[in-house]
């Protein structure tokens, strides 16, 4: 069973939505497995259209593919698809930023291939969409669905009837999607949701801590202080369960600015039971977590619930780097987990590398051998500084927007 996630869509919508540039190059590399994404090439969309950011040098080339105004595919091709898909995936791009209408589109690409502008796959090949982060629009629906992580390929002119397929992805079996001559056999790529015991997350031997960051904006090498995050980790029982519960509290100096988020959870499997946030003293947000289903609260709103394709972990709701507390910390360790966007119900994955052990600055603790572990995510590049003993983070670097790092440092006087 496909498991779809369903968002509110603005079918009036005929502009693709330009990402910053973090956000689009994350989200493309999204699509490829972990060892490709480091040589990948990256197309980003901006304001007059595709632009390639990002040499490849293995061949692969990523993009966030819009072949509607409301959908975000990240895409990863091949050297073949390279040369033969993304063209046309470019050119479909830069005429929905036009305000090109679809069916003019579709007319459009069917005389490319009859004039030889764009061309078939000549051989066999692979283009990857991994990511947890596939947005579709359903014109019967009116709605955005997500899409499962699958592979596919070429399969020019081939058609369902030829595969025996129903076309139907529901069934699990292969199917052929843009029959023609673009067309490709998606397979989907099966997960098992109950994780190996090598990347399930296991916090039963965290312990309570209460810590402090200095917060401070990084641009053209210049450091701006602009605020404290204090950090605690508490024991707490909910209906007779043995949790732990997060407060992170974010204060700006200049008084503008003040977020809370609590985040309750099962420390043994790090599987989130709750989270609440505080913005500017308002209670905006409110979610409780059942496995695959999200019960969403938002004052003022009716509550909704959503199912996932898997369980999610709370990472972008505010335990962040607290996760890798629970991983098994060693030099080239990877995972992906699944999670769910800080600002509405979006599906999204963030992988996880663990690079090497190195010395942090850790305030009152001194220099401390922590495991700077990276995180692709949707809101940008972010690196933590981690280790197995309390307070776990020691620091925190996030690339929040073109050219600025949002840097949390712990300064001296940490208690706790």
């Amino acid at each position: 069973m496909i498991a779809l996630l369903f968002v509110a869509a603005t079918a009036a919508a005929r502009i693709p939505e330009v990402l910053p540039l973090e956000k689009e190059t994350a989200l493309a590399l999204s699509a490829a497995p972990e060892h490709l994404r480091a040589g990948a090439g990256v197309w980003a969309l901006e304001r007059n259209g595709f632009v390639k950011v990002r040499e490849s040098t293995n061949g692969f080339n990523c993009i966030v593919n819009r072949d509607g105004p409301l959908n975000q595919k990240p895409t990863c091709y091949d050297a073949e698809g390279s040369a033969t898909i993304l063209p046309k995936v470019v050119f479909v791009g830069d005429l929905l930023l036009k305000g090109t209408p679809l069916p003019e589109i579709a007319a459009a690409v069917k005389e490319g291939f009859r004039t030889g502008r764009f061309i078939s796959p000549r051989r066999p090949g692979v283009a990857y969409m991994l990511s947890g982060d596939i947005r579709n629009y359903n014109p019967q629906t009116g709605q955005v669905g997500s899409f499962p992580p699958h592979v596919m390929f070429y399969a020019p002119n081939l058609t369902n009837e030829d595969i025996g397929s129903t076309g139907d992805p529901a069934t699990g079996l292969p199917f052929v999607a843009y029959q023609g001559p673009q067309g490709f056999m998606i397979m989907l790529a099966h997960r098992d949701d109950s994780a190996s015991a090598e990347t399930r997350l296991d916090g039963s031997a965290l312990m309570p801590y209460k810590n402090a960051w200095r917060l401070s904006f990084l641009k053209n090498g210049v450091a701006r202080s602009a605020g404290t995050v204090t950090d605690e980790l508490a024991a707490v029982e909910v209906d007779g369960r043995h949790l732990m519960k997060r407060t992170q509290v974010v204060k700006y100096d200049n008084g503008k600015f003040d977020s809370r988020d609590e985040n309750i959870f099962d420390p043994a499997t790090m599987a989130p039971a709750s989270m609440d946030f505080w913005k500017n003293g308002a209670h905006v947000n409110h979610r409780e977590f059942d496995g695959r289903s999200v019960y969403f609260h938002a004052p003022g709103a009716a509550m909704k619930i959503v199912e996932y394709p898997q369980p999610p972990f709370d990472f972008y709701g505010g335990m962040y780097g607290l996760l890798f507390a629970a991983m098994p910390l060693r030099e080239g360790f990877s995972a992906t987990l699944p999670a769910v966007d800080e600002d509405d119900d979006t599906y999204r994955e963030v992988a996880v590398h663990v690079v090497a052990r190195e010395p942090v600055s850790a305030g009152a603790l001194g220099t401390v051998d922590a495991w700077r572990t990276e995180a692709q995510t949707s809101m940008g590049a972010m690196r933590f500084w981690v280790t197995k003993s309390p307070p776990y983070i020691l620091r925190l670097e996030w690339d929040a927007s073109p050219g600025v790092t949002a840097v949390y440092s712990m300064p001296d006087g940490r208690s706790g």
